[in-house]
């Protein structure tokens, strides 16, 4: 695939939202490049790699690519782009991580990948867009044997709640360890924090994934990262790459009006699959399709 990006039009403050850099990062300097990479540690990395993406000008590429966060359709640096962009007649891709999932009012002829929004209410222009994050699979200490769920984090969020009620009255075991926010939480050290959740990741076959304040959860990608396999209550929410990967069928899977069942979903799972196998298919699923180094390579199957 082959895009045009215009670095010229990224500030200061798009270097604090690392996410939606995918396209741009390669072409930073090496001095914003460890801006980025010192200043927020646990995203350090979730550019290596990268494969798939080739650049080219206005006219020889295949799509524009917007080189900042898109936040909202009347920005005048997104209007400039995207009168750039029908100019030469390309789309123009953006990307979006952010728990807002309303409409973005967006025109017909761009692309966008936004990581919060609701399949009832998906344009058909609108695309999962994975969180990418860091390979954090190197503080694994190998698949786990454990028939048990875990969660580390805050689960004052009500489906979080009720998920992990359901659970404990179940005869499955479950590993809580209550963490109130790794980034808001001015008492927490971070990488304690970090050191916590990849300790319950180690220690759990399962992990309890649901929506935070965004619908759809870092948590989900980190736990397919790592190799484990996440328990996903589906609040109206659109995976990345549906068209290429049964999610149904690959993980926990439970809609939000039978949360009743989740004991019961695990239980089935568990009789059904090889959970060894099962992980390392989870950790495969993540190195092909959700991780930055593989996303290009599979954008254009949506488009």
């Amino acid at each position: 695939m082959k895009i045009y990006v215009d670095k010229t039009k990224v500030k200061r403050e798009d270097l604090e939202l690392v996410t939606e850099l995918f396209f741009t990062y390669p072409l930073l300097s090496q001095q914003a490049q460890n801006h980025i990479n010192e200043n927020r540690f646990w995203e350090s990395g979730i550019f290596d790699n990268i494969e798939g993406l080739e650049y080219a000008d206005e006219v020889n590429c295949d799509y524009f690519a917007l080189p900042f966060k898109f936040k909202d359709s009347k920005e005048d640096r997104f209007l400039e782009l995207l009168d750039k962009s029908r100019h030469y007649g390309k789309r123009l891709i953006c990307l979006n991580n952010d728990d807002f999932g309303g409409d973005y009012n967006i025109p017909d002829d761009i692309v966008l990948f936004r990581t919060s929004f609701y399949a009832s209410q998906r344009k058909s222009n609108e695309f999962a867009f994975p969180v990418f994050v860091p390979d954090i699979n190197q503080h694994s200490k190998g698949f786990s044997n454990n028939v048990s769920v875990g969660f580390c984090g805050d689960s004052n969020r009500p489906i979080r709640k009720e998920a992990l009620s359901i659970l404990k009255k179940s005869n499955i075991k479950v590993n809580h360890d209550e963490i109130f926010s790794f980034f808001q939480n001015p008492y927490e050290d971070k990488k304690t924090g970090r050191d916590r959740f990849f300790k319950n990741l180690q220690e759990n076959i399962f992990i309890l994934t649901p929506r935070g304040c965004g619908n759809f959860s870092y948590r989900f990608y980190e736990t397919m990262c790592f190799g484990r396999i996440p328990v996903f209550v589906n609040t109206d929410c659109v995976l990345p790459f549906e068209n290429l990967i049964d999610y149904k069928n690959e993980i926990v899977f439970v809609e939000e009006n039978e949360l009743d069942k989740l004991p019961e979903k695990i239980m089935e799972y568990c009789a059904k699959y090889d959970l060894i196998e099962r992980q390392k298919r989870c950790r495969e699923l993540w190195l092909k399709y959700l991780s930055s180094s593989s996303f290009a390579k599979h954008i254009e199957t949506l488009l």
